[in-house]
């Protein structure tokens, strides 16, 4: 035999069994679990869920000492130093603000260790006690995690608010958990002081030390007895008087982790003891310059994606070794050096991706991507797709920590005995699941249930199944969309779960949607996008909207339909405008809430008042009558040529009386 042949043929027909052998491994196995019954699946390695992975490590604050030892040289934490800021603005007409950042400067892991163990001693020599709670009250950087892991070497339970968070839900957090020392940046003091009458037990505060800091440290100290101190200080104080670290144990709160929350006052979750996709759209505008530009570049693009895309789904007919090689050299190199050009692992688990979606960024980035699912109530993590597993549509079997269990869901006939496939509730159980609801017993015991064997089991409100591939039974859980009062999360992970209840759905849109009405008695679906175009679709044809026209300066974040012909949009501008479906047209603005985005609009019962909502924390009711009279005159006018500051209707006088007849005949001649 030919020995050239043979150099061919013994590599592909190796690699093809590999393959093989690879598609066929079983992620997920049945386990028998106590509780409530159901179908409960576990992952492949383990037969029971994982505590820790180190032998003698039970805490963070453990794990973090051995690593810094173990990998002293290491680099760990990189900033960048801020240069300078300016304002600019775009071609339309937003305005943003520029950062010019030096280059970065790294801590690695043993010069992290010294500053966190200078941190924590700090802590003491300003009179943190052991048994008071901390909070860090800032954005993710270095130290923030410098703050945690200082906190956690002696014992101090760590209450941790989102940097975004508004005056009231602030100031109820810290007044909730008694928090006395407060870790914040400088824009973060000055929320602080603001509200500094309407905390209770805060003492202390520290705040990092930023450029521009000063005037919100000569306002805080104006107004309030706080201790003062800046991050920088408090390391050197710890220097200057170390002591030995008051390491926690399993058993101990580490986190009290506040969340933004969907409706009320955030939601706080107790966290014992244990990734992040960014400018990923910046690959889709990389894609969009191709796109726009074409000719050669969106030709040689389109072939080298194709091919691409034939070997990950599995053909060997596909760009595989020099081919793909060459691929990434001639077209896919610029669009990896968006994100520096060394990735090697992605990991989605904040929204599903649709299967296109996550094959567009493996083959564009040359690096595979996991979708997760889980849920802050389960440190974030229940399911993971592994390194090795190329199918799309599902987001993977239980982390070796977990156990994955569907129960019945009975109000929506989902059972865990159905055919082919188990579906039902997903509850989650293992060491990984936390203490439960802070100051809310009812709550924690509603969703929180320990088993007769002492399992304990987080039920997540979400609806999936277990799906079967190939003939070996692959176990791997998949969340549906379930549109129903009886389930409190609305989640869909894969574009398999659109077969369960969506009854047909749009092709991807190059518009993000941002909002939608129901028009012309249920015929057309209005969609309000992140470009300020209306895009209408057509009830039955989803593939494609019907049409779209522009006339928003800015995104529509919110509709509302005044009647089948007519709806009023909110926008970013900050501007409520009369839109008129088929003939498609902008009737007017008709007022103008505030300088920041709309984020709903509702009527009352009877339609007199207008409600609407913003960023300005601020609800405001408009007498629709009055409104809309106001623009009688002016409607005459192309909208494109109005002036939308001289046309600012005003809020209601709820307690005046209002010409409701008015109202009623305006709302009749729609």
């Amino acid at each position: 035999m030919n020995p050239y042949f043979v150099g061919i043929l013994v590599p592909f027909v190796v690699s093809l069994m590999m393959r093989k052998l690879e598609n066929m491994k079983q992620r997920g196995f049945p386990v028998d679990v106590g509780g409530e019954r159901g179908y409960a699946i576990r992952n492949y390695r383990f037969t029971s869920p994982v505590e820790t992975a180190w032998e003698g490590i039970s805490t963070l604050a453990e794990l973090f000492e051995q690593s810094c030892k173990k990998y002293a040289f290491m680099r760990l934490l990189g900033t960048r130093q801020l240069i300078s800021r300016e304002m600019e603005a775009t071609a339309d007409g937003r305005s943003f603000e520029k950062l010019h950042l030096g280059s970065y400067e790294w801590l690695n892991y043993g010069q992290a260790f010294e500053v966190v163990c200078n941190f924590s001693s700090g802590l003491v020599a300003l009179g943190h006690g052991r048994q008071e709670r901390a909070a860090i009250f800032a954005d993710t950087r270095a130290e923030w995690l410098i703050a945690l892991q200082g906190c956690f070497r002696r014992n101090i339970t760590v209450v941790t608010i989102y940097a975004s968070l508004g005056e009231e839900a602030l100031a109820h957090s810290l007044n909730e958990t008694e928090v006395t020392t407060v870790i914040c940046g400088h824009r973060e003091l000055k929320k602080l002081a603001d509200i500094s009458g309407q905390l209770d037990t805060v003492k202390r505060v520290i705040y990092m030390n930023d450029e521009g800091a000063s005037a919100e440290v000569a306002l805080t100290e104006n107004r309030t007895n706080w201790k003062l101190v800046s991050f920088m200080d408090v390391q050197r104080l710890g220097k200057e008087s170390p002591v030995d670290a008051d390491l926690p144990v399993s058993a101990d709160i580490a986190v009290i982790m506040y969340t933004s929350g969907s409706t009320g006052m955030p939601k706080l979750y107790l966290t014992g003891f244990e990734m992040v996709l960014e400018k990923v759209n910046e690959i889709f505008n990389a894609y969009s310059l191709v796109d726009a530009k074409g000719g050669l570049s969106k030709k040689l693009f389109e072939i080298g994606y194709d091919r691409r895309l034939s070997a990950i789904n599995g053909s060997w007919f596909g760009a595989w070794g020099l081919e793909k090689i060459l691929w990434d050299f001639i077209v896919f190199r610029k669009v990896r050096a968006v994100l520096g050009g060394n990735i090697r692992f992605l990991l989605s688990g904040g929204a599903p991706l649709s299967a296109d979606t996550q094959r567009f960024i493996n083959i564009c980035l040359g690096a595979p991507i996991g979708q997760g699912y889980g849920l802050t109530e389960t440190c974030a993590g229940g399911s993971f797709t592994e390194y090795d597993d190329t199918s799309v549509g599902h987001v993977g079997a239980p982390l070796p920590c977990s156990f994955v269990k569907l129960i019945d869901w009975a109000e929506g006939e989902y059972r865990v005995t159905d055919s082919p496939m188990p579906r039902g509730e997903i509850i989650i159980g293992g060491p990984n699941v936390t203490a439960g609801y802070f100051k809310n017993e009812e709550k924690t015991n509603e969703v929180y249930k320990v088993d007769e064997r002492g399992m304990r089991w987080f039920y997540t409100g979400d609806i999936g199944r277990f799906i079967l591939m190939d003939a070996l039974k692959l176990l791997i859980v998949e969340a549906a969309l379930i549109v129903s009062p009886y389930v409190d999360n609305l989640m869909m992970f894969g574009i398999l779960a659109s077969v369960l209840v969506v009854q047909s759905r749009s092709e991807f849109s190059e518009d993000e949607l941002l909002s939608i009405v129901t028009m012309k008695n249920g015929r057309k679906v209005a969609c309000g996008t992140q470009t300020g175009a209306l895009l209408l679709y057509s009830w039955g044809h989803f593939k494609d909207c019907s049409d779209r026209f522009l006339g928003h300066p800015m995104s529509v974040d919110t509709l509302l339909k005044i009647d089948e012909d007519t709806l009023i949009s909110g926008s970013e501008d900050g501007v409520i405008r009369l839109v008129g479906i088929l003939p498609n047209r902008i009737i007017h603005p008709i007022a103008e809430h505030s300088e920041y985005p709309i984020e709903g609009l509702g009527f009352s019962f009877d339609r007199k008042f207008l409600g609407s909502i913003s960023h300005d924390q601020m609800l405001k009711l408009w007498d629709m009558h009055e409104l809309l009279e106001s623009q009688k005159d002016a409607s005459n006018h192309d909208n494109e040529e109005m002036d939308v500051d001289g046309l600012r209707g005003r809020p209601a006088n709820v307690g005046q009386a209002s010409n409701t007849a008015a109202a009623d005949d305006f709302f009749a001649d729609l």
